[in-house]
């Protein structure tokens, strides 16, 4: 595993993209969520995802487990959010941010399937690995 620090910026192509060559791929970009913002997603998860770590899509409701699925993409998903992404014409999609200063909800429903979005739910919360010195400099905590 790679620790990474908070803020940090890093690149992902989607599973079924990689067997296509590199400059038809489209390139997301994340960045490591912060413990707060990590573990809320967590919880807001929680109740989609089997032991083995899978999301269960059988006995959920799918609206709830997309908007999940699209809160977590937010979350992690940063400017420039993503490269070469192409509408069915072949014409570039751009990445567009809200008011708030994350990735458009409205996007994200309309482009992504639902297991793109569990998939991308996923990345954005997966590399969120924290060095030594992350931990070290956490504030300590009020009581």
């Amino acid at each position: 595993m790679i620790a990474r620090s908070v803020g940090e910026q890093y690149v992902y192509v989607m599973l079924e993209d990689r067997k296509r060559p590199e400059s038809e791929q489209t390139r997301f970009h994340f960045q490591v969520l912060d413990l707060k913002t990590h573990a809320k997603l967590t919880r807001a998860m929680q109740k989609f995802i089997n032991p083995d770590g899978t999301f269960d899509v059988q006995s959920v409701d799918m609206g709830e487990l997309t908007s999940a699925c699209v809160q977590a993409i937010r979350e992690g998903l940063t400017d420039p959010g993503w490269e070469n992404l192409c509408d069915p014409d072949g014409e570039q999609i751009p990445f567009e941010l809200e008011k708030d200063g994350k990735a458009s909800t409205a996007l994200l429903k309309h482009w992504f399937r639902a297991d793109q979005l569990q998939e991308l739910a996923g990345v954005a919360q997966s590399n969120d690995f924290l060095t030594e010195d992350d931990l070290k400099n956490l504030p300590s905590p009020q009581r």
